[in-house]
Formats: C-alpha cells, sequence, structure tokens
C-alpha cells in the first residue's frame, strides 16, 4: 500500500511540475489544450486503475504484454514440477516461443531449486542444445541453442528436463514459481503429487516483484487438486510479478 501511494504522489507531483510548461506551451491553442486535457485525464485514470487493480484486469495484462519488446513472444510457458518417492523430484520447462524477430538461435533462461543439486540440464527437444551453463546468486544460467535460426512469425518449442534431482536432506521447499521477465501470454504452474503424500492445503501467491516476500493476492487453490495434480494457469502475467504455488503435507 505504501509503494502504490508513493506512486500516486509521485505522478501528481511530475504532473503538477510540467503544467506552466505545458500552458505555456497551449495558452494561443486552445482546442489542443482541451484534447491534450481529455487525453491527460484519461491517462491518470488508466494509471490509477493499473496501479490499483492491475494484476487482476486482463486488459491491463494484455497492455503490458504489447509494451515488453523482445525478438520473440512466448505463446505458453508451462512448468511441471513431479515429487516422487523417497524425496526424488523431477523438473520440466515447456516453452512454446514465435518469434519476431528473423534470426533467433538462442533462448537464455535461468532456474533455482531450494535444495542441493549436481544433474545434467537435458532439452527438451532433441537437436536443441544446453550451453554456457554458468551459477550465480542462486540460479542456474543457461542458454538453448536452435537448430536453426528462426524467421519471423515461426514458432518453436524449447524448454528443459531436471531429473533424478535428490533431496537427500530435505532441504526442498514445497512451491513452484516463475518470474515473468518477458511476454507471456499464457502461464502454467503444475505440481504432480506421486510420492503417496495427501496435501493437505494449497495455495497460489502472486508478488509484484521478483523478491517481495509479501504476497498481493493469496489465492486457496486446495479444491482444485484432481488425481494428485495441482495445476494453476494464467493469460498474460505482469511484467516483473512472481507467480507461486505452495503446499503443505497433512502431518
Amino acid at each position: 500500500m505504501l509503494d502504490k501511494l508513493t506512486k500516486y504522489i509521485s505522478f501528481i507531483l511530475t504532473l503538477i511540475s510540467a503544467m506552466p510548461t505545458i500552458y505555456g506551451f497551449f495558452k494561443n491553442n486552445l482546442m489542443v489544450a482541451y484534447i491534450f486535457l481529455a487525453l491527460t485525464i484519461i491517462f491518470f485514470i488508466l494509471f490509477i486503475i493499473s496501479l490499483t487493480f492491475g494484476h487482476k484486469s486482463i486488459l491491463f495484462r494484455r497492455l503490458m504484454f504489447i509494451c515488453i519488446k523482445k525478438p520473440y513472444i512466448i505463446l505458453e510457458r508451462k512448468l511441471t514440477y513431479v515429487c516422487h518417492a523417497n524425496n526424488v523430484y523431477s523438473y520440466t520447462k515447456d516453452i512454446l516461443l514465435k518469434c519476431t524477430q528473423s534470426g533467433l538461435i538462442n533462448y537464455d533462461d535461468k532456474f533455482s531449486w531450494s535444495s542441493n543439486f549436481n544433474t545434467t540440464i537435458k532439452p527438451l527437444v532433441n537437436g536443441q542444445k544446453v550451453m554456457n551453463r554458468t551459477r550465480a546468486q542462486g540460479w542456474e544460467n543457461y542458454t538453448i541453442h536452435f537448430e536453426r535460426g528462426l524467421r519471423k512469425g515461426e514458432t518453436q518449442r524449447t524448454g528443459i528436463i531436471l531429473e533424478n534431482l535428490v533431496d537427500t536432506n530435505s532441504q526442498a521447499l514445497p512451491f513452484i514459481s516463475s518470474n515473468i521477465y518477458e511476454p507471456v501470454q499464457k502461464l502454467i504452474l503444475r505440481v504432480e503429487f506421486q510420492n503417496n503424500k495427501h496435501v493437505a492445503h494449497a495455495e497460489c501467491r502472486i508478488y509484484d516483484n521478483y523478491f517481495s516476500t509479501t504476497p498481493i493476492q493469496t489465492q486457496d487453490i486446495t479444491d482444485t487438486i484432481s488425481d494428485g495434480i495441482l495445476e494453476y494457469s494464467l493469460e498474460y502475467p505482469v511484467k516483473g510479478y512472481r507467480y507461486q504455488l505452495n503446499w503443505e503435507y497433512n502431518k
């Protein structure tokens, strides 16, 4: 709330400070001045709505999607986390992208796991290669190299597979999340419980930045679990936000 209030005040002060310049420019052309005033009011209303209800409005999320410039758009970003027996896990990142500039041949991404691991990152698609793997600040960074450069308008499936993630010291935290730093049309977070444990509670948490520890929205989704599968999907997730599924087992 304090962060939003600061943004409101900052915007208003900026507008007030610009008024003398605006008046001097438009004082001899009232028609243009009226049009500018009307557009300013509309923009201000949209600004207030976006700060207050932005992540809930699909219209706002679509506008944010359009504003993000990348040589591609993500048609679908699906993360699947499988909880096997004996503290063994697997993770798949399945991405369908559409090239917006000819010549795209690489896709950069990263992931993090809350337990220690040393495993091979396998490409989801045969013929693609995982390269330039580095670790920094708890993140595993990597580049996926395509078989050839893509043409504008061409779609390409890509992603990674991590198998046999063994959590020997039970350090893995019960959550899966996705930071949104690129234009994504649809986000899917999926958890498969194959460990014979009963989930007592599950919820979706939305954070308005990557590093926040306080969600701006929390939704109980325990009742959506079916046949040991928990899944959440959203169209046009907001850039800069983090979407996360958390769960608790029966004790």
